[in-house]
């Protein structure tokens, strides 16, 4: 027997798949918000008062990381 028994009740199985769907949905949303910046032109990157050199860094980031 182990002396740690990780909890595992419904409530407990049910708040971890919760959490884990709400990071997926998370990871997406930054891999789609990067890949849609990485794809503006200069121009419309000039109109959000932007260029290319200041979002190369949020760009190249991995999804996983904020």
């Amino acid at each position: 027997m182990s002396l740690f028994t990780p909890p595992t009740t419904p409530d407990s199985v049910a708040m971890l798949a919760s959490d884990a769907l709400s990071m997926v949905r998370i990871w997406r949303e930054r891999a789609r918000f990067r890949r849609e910046l990485a794809a503006r032109s200069e121009s419309e990157l000039q109109d959000m008062g932007t260029c290319w050199s200041s979002i190369s860094d949020e760009v190249s980031k991995p999804f996983w990381r904020a």
